[in-house]
């Protein structure tokens, strides 16, 4: 509320690429459940060791797909869902948040996948 509506504008176009973000990562975590849940419950320990190794790699490849995208496309991202000026340069003052995100946030989805397995 004491934002105002530019600031408000911002964050509803950096929350529109994060929702991206959080789709991309949160598939590996539904294949990290399947994959662990069928290796524990087949008490296969080579098969849960080679699900949790193959969903950390391919989770840490595309979160810095994601990181690399933000970083160089991010200002281009942003300047197609929006024409106001004011409302580019706030979002774009707050992407490097985003270009980090990725970093951070596959690996609480990773690790939700494998426990809730």
């Amino acid at each position: 509320a004491g934002f105002g509506s530019i600031v408000l504008a911002a964050d509803g176009l950096l929350f529109q690429l994060q929702n991206v973000l959080s789709y991309g990562t949160d598939g590996f975590a539904n294949a990290a459940e399947a994959l662990v849940g069928e290796a524990i419950g087949s008490k296969d320990v080579q098969a849960l060791r080679e699900a949790v190794a193959s969903s950390a790699k391919c989770g840490a490849w595309l979160s810095l797909a994601f990181s690399l995208i933000f970083g160089i496309l991010g200002r281009y991202l942003l300047a197609m869902m929006t024409d106001i000026p004011e409302v580019l340069n706030v979002a774009c003052h707050y992407l490097p948040w985003l270009v980090f995100a990725p970093q951070l946030s596959v690996w609480c989805y990773l690790l939700d996948g494998c426990f809730v397995g």
